[in-house]
């Protein structure tokens, strides 16, 4: 089991974000959630295998059609994993 908190900058609040990053989650089965922060940036964990991971990565770097994606920056948890049972959009 992995886990990765993302970072994601650009425009990507307001733009159907946070929900087109829960449909991926739940589509490919990874726990978490995702929310907006202050500084306007997406906050973004992801708890799931190493393959669900990679897959929500490339979809993260996208984002949806009027998301501009400018800049993604990820760190591996090292603290034992949340154990979340679903993954919800704040």
């Amino acid at each position: 089991m992995y886990a990765r908190t993302y970072t994601i900058a650009g425009r990507v609040q307001g733009v159907g974000f946070r929900y087109f990053t829960a449909n991926h989650a739940r589509s490919f089965g990874v726990t978490g959630y995702v929310k907006n922060r202050a500084d306007g940036t997406v906050e973004v964990y992801i708890e799931g295998n190493e393959e669900q991971i990679l897959a929500m990565h490339a979809e993260l770097e996208h984002g949806p059609t009027f998301a501009r994606v400018l800049e993604i920056e990820f760190e591996e948890s090292v603290i034992p994993s949340r154990n979340y049972k679903s993954f919800s959009a704040d």
